[in-house]
């Protein structure tokens, strides 16, 4: 190796030292991959849906606000339950009890164990006259958490599994403003 010219002695020590790293990063790679752990990812939606058939009288047909989780993540998921939460600084949350009165629309029971690409619905009660928007009017959670449709906007349910991962969604703009419509008239009730 005396006769090599020092330019090519020097290519092959920086592709001997490129191999080196890229062995190491190939190393690296397999142990982060070999060891990571992981988690569940849940897909989350909000809005108001009508059941029909069934042998149900209508119209009108009754009115729910309708939650649905889907696994979309690779391992399974364990919904424990979910919660409004007006902000994602906020302290207070309000827990959402999923238990349905309505014998025509059964929930699953929490905690619920999600496999890949599984899904469970949700229905709660949210009628004119009856239901969870009612319960606003009448009970006024909301009051002291919501004091602006701005600070409405940014409400968010999220559902909590049992390895501390939670899915965050928007309400629809329609269960919104149904809201707000009944924080406005559990305001006026109480003013007067």
């Amino acid at each position: 190796m005396g006769d090599q010219p020092t330019w090519w002695k020097y290519v092959v020590d920086c592709a001997q030292i490129a191999s080196a790293i890229g062995t190491c990063g190939a190393v690296i790679v397999s142990l982060w991959l070999a060891n990571r752990k992981p988690k569940p990812e849940l897909q989350l939606t909000v809005g108001l849906r009508i059941l029909i058939g069934g042998g149900l009288s209508g119209p009108p047909w009754p009115e729910f606000l309708c939650i649905s989780v889907v696994n979309i993540g690779n391992t399974p998921a364990t919904v424990d339950g979910f919660s409004w939460k007006p902000s994602r600084r906020a302290k207070v949350a309000g827990y959402q009890n999923v238990e349905s009165p309505a014998p025509y629309a059964q929930n699953p029971r929490l905690p619920l164990t999600l496999q890949h690409g599984q899904s469970a619905t949700f229905f709660i009660e949210a009628g004119q006259d009856r239901g969870w928007f009612k319960s606003v009017e009448q009970d006024g959670f909301f009051d002291e958490i919501l004091v602006s449709r701005k600070r409405l906007d940014k409400l968010c349910l999220h559902a909590f599994t049992s390895v501390g991962v939670v899915a965050k969604a928007k309400p629809a703009t329609d269960v919104l403003d149904r809201l707000w419509a009944a924080i406005q008239v559990h305001r006026t009730r109480t003013a007067s």
